[in-house]
């Protein structure tokens, strides 16, 4: 059996929000990490400036240059359904 944990954080709250990091550790039974990731999206909208200043690990501008949710829902989508 693998044990998935998640956490996401978004750009903002607006509609639902946007999400702009989705970090992930797979595991097994015993929890013996056996993957994990922090993977960064470009929401493509606007930073809630509260998210920017207490919340986020990585600059605005590693965000803007990452890749937008559809170039990775692919790998999230099969992480969640394996």
């Amino acid at each position: 059996m693998k044990l998935l944990f998640i956490d996401i954080e978004c750009a903002n709250c607006k509609e639902g929000g946007k999400l702009c990091e989705f970090g992930y550790v797979l595991t097994d039974e015993k929890f013996n990490v056996e993957l994990q990731e922090n993977i960064l999206i470009n929401p493509k909208a606007t930073f809630d400036p509260y998210v920017i200043k207490n919340m986020l690990n990585f600059s605005k501008a590693e965000y803007d240059k990452s890749p937008k949710f559809s170039e990775v829902y692919d790998k999230i989508y099969g992480l969640l359904t394996a």
